[in-house]
């Protein structure tokens, strides 16, 4: 008997990083990638009786992604590298990236938020699928990436 199971595995705690510039090495490799796609979620923490949270989550459908080079402070003066806008369901994709260190910047409901990421070549064996990857923000600061892992 064969079984399948799918998890969500946190890729980056990056909450701290919305308002801060520095990036430790842990930081690093939880963000580093080999393509940079997916979809875009809001995640509203609900709190319930007994201190219980529910998470409510919702596709950012029409929200814009900014990629900038991280040489140097982001992200006022440096020059846009490439963006996008989310489409059905939050998903969208950046084609045509270089190797390289980047912020990923988007605003939602007026706050800012912001990811380092390490894009490197990708591994024929285990490159990265669009659907398996989420890339989270929620009303405290967080921006965080997911991955779902498929385990046989």
């Amino acid at each position: 008997m064969r079984i399948v199971a799918r998890l969500f595995v946190a890729l980056s705690l990056a909450g701290s990083l919305a308002s801060s510039q520095s990036v430790t090495p842990k930081e690093e490799q939880w963000n580093t990638i080999d393509r940079l796609c997916g979809g875009l979620l809001h995640v509203d923490h609900r709190g319930r009786p007994n201190n219980v949270i529910e998470d409510h989550t919702k596709p950012l459908r029409g929200t814009v992604l900014r990629l900038y080079n991280r040489e140097g402070a982001c992200c006022t003066e440096a020059k846009v590298l490439a963006s996008v806008t989310t489409g059905r369901g939050g998903k969208f994709e950046f084609k045509d990236l270089k190797v390289g260190t980047y912020w990923l910047v988007t605003v939602v409901g007026g706050r800012e938020y912001r990811m380092p990421l390490r894009l490197q070549l990708p591994d024929k064996s285990q490159s990265s699928q669009c659907s398996d990857q989420l890339f989270e923000v929620d009303d405290s600061g967080g921006f965080q990436m997911k991955k779902l892992i498929t385990v046989d």
